[in-house]
């Protein structure tokens, strides 16, 4: 009988926790706001009114990580700039990291303004921002790990 209820509760445990148990990736359709929030509080940058999403991968649920490329309106694009400048940059060499798989992780495509990476000593998450302007549109390239 203790065998069945530990095999129930851990099925209960794993049909419980919903697409945060697996890997998932939203293109520009289902990049909704609930996303934009979750990747402002963990990257602790304030994304402007009129950002829009483009595409977002996250990988969980061990070792969690996400990639975000939003677009920024270029009235906005000072005040993003601002922000990435206020993270403290800490150059390190991170190599087979998401932004090294996924296809559309693209900064160098256009015109790099900003890159700033920062570990925080205090949580070991590393947080990057990478501002970029290509054809009169800017981009911001998140990268965020646990």
């Amino acid at each position: 009988m203790q065998r069945i209820a530990s095999i129930l509760l851990i099925a209960i445990c794993l049909l419980g926790c919903g697409k945060c148990t697996s890997d998932y990736e939203l293109g520009s359709a289902n990049f909704g706001a609930d996303t934009l929030l979750m990747v402002e509080k963990d990257m602790g940058i304030k994304l402007p009114a009129g950002a829009k999403g483009i595409n977002f991968y996250y990988k969980g649920p061990m070792d969690p990580a996400f990639i975000a490329k939003i677009e920024i309106p270029s009235a906005a694009k000072d005040g993003i700039e601002k922000q990435i400048l206020a993270i403290p940059n800490k150059p390190m060499n991170r190599t087979g990291g998401l932004p090294d798989r996924i296809p559309w992780w693209t900064p160098t495509d256009g015109h790099i303004i900003q890159d700033h990476i920062f570990f925080d000593d205090s949580n070991g998450h590393t947080r990057r921002a990478i501002l970029t302007e290509k054809d009169g549109r800017w981009f911001l390239y998140l990268d965020w790990s646990t």
